[in-house]
């Protein structure tokens, strides 16, 4: 081989393992992005219950929303607007300070018994936690409309914090 042949051969090959390594880093990024998507992916299992599933549910009213605090009973129906009202629904990775509505805890028929922690940002998407995990999603408007209603039924306890 001459030398020409080989700086020819070489030079091609450098342009291929350059085409080949940004298709590897272009690839490497997708995956990064997909994991990152993932993450902040809730899992559904609270959120995503059929009202026929519901055995009993109650809202703590937080103090600052209603003095005395109350412990208000909802029918599984109310329970299931209330968590339709937090969907579509995300991680958030830096939740700010929320006025507290209070706390939904609601027991399936299986046992299983959940508390979400109601917030109100104050405006646009819900807030809320499960478990030291904040999320942002559905209607703040929906979600403190529906608080307003069961609080003005006036058929909750008093109560204090426990």
């Amino acid at each position: 081989m001459t030398q020409g042949m080989i700086s020819t051969c070489k030079s091609h090959l450098q342009r291929h393992l350059r085409y080949y390594f940004g298709l590897l880093l272009i690839l490497f990024a997708l995956l990064a992005v997909s994991v990152l998507v993932y993450q902040n992916m809730m899992p559904s299992s609270e959120l995503d219950v059929e009202q026929k599933e519901i055995a009993s549910g109650i809202l703590k009213l937080d103090k600052w929303y209603e003095y005395p605090p109350t412990k208000n009973p909802v029918d599984p129906q109310i329970v299931c607007d209330l968590l339709d009202s937090l969907k579509p629904y995300h991680i958030d990775q830096d939740p700010a300070k929320w006025v507290s509505l209070g706390i939904l805890e609601f027991e399936l028929r299986n046992g299983k018994k959940y508390a979400i922690s109601l917030y109100d940002p104050g405006s646009g998407q819900a807030a809320f936690s499960i478990d030291r995990t904040y999320y942002r999603g559905g209607s703040n408007r929906k979600l403190t409309a529906i608080v307003d209603s069961i609080r003005k039924s006036g058929n909750g306890q008093k109560w204090i914090e426990e």
